[in-house]
């Protein structure tokens, strides 16, 4: 049996507010169990890096 642990970070769209900003969620798999949870975090949509889940830029 294997011990596998994924995670990911994503801003998602579906929960868009009326600013424009996306909320910050992680979604953790653990042995196929699935979680995921709010970061209580916002970003505007241009500056998510999808590919490397993380935030364009350095500021």
């Amino acid at each position: 049996m294997s011990n596998q642990v994924t995670a990911y970070v994503y801003a998602r769209g579906a929960k868009a507010y009326q600013a424009g900003l996306h909320p910050i969620y992680i979604s953790i798999t653990i042995l196929g169990k699935r979680t995921e949870f709010s970061t209580k975090k916002f970003i505007t949509p241009s500056k998510w890096d999808q590919k490397t889940m993380k935030m364009k830029g350095n500021t």
